[in-house]
């Protein structure tokens, strides 16, 4: 479902996944790029979204700070 919202509604889909991203980081301290990878993760394995699909729309809603970061996670290499 979280796919076909992303593919059919992408401006709408934005809105809301920031939001549970803010969310989940208010209430829980979850760093919004482990909830955004975890999203992103299922959109791809559970639902019809290719990885090349699925990267440039959560590039979007990743904080600048951490775009890096999620990309050299990508490529294996860990921030200390």
């Amino acid at each position: 479902m979280l796919d076909w919202f992303i593919r059919h509604h992408p401006e709408s889909a934005h809105h809301y996944i920031g939001e549970i991203t803010r969310e989940a980081h208010t209430r829980w301290k979850i760093p919004a790029k482990d909830t955004l990878s975890t999203l992103r993760r299922y959109a791809v394995v559970e639902g019809r979204l290719s990885k090349e699909e699925a990267e440039p729309f959560f590039a979007l809603l990743t904080p600048a700070g951490e775009q890096r970061l999620t990309r050299l996670d990508r490529v294996g290499v860990r921030s200390q």
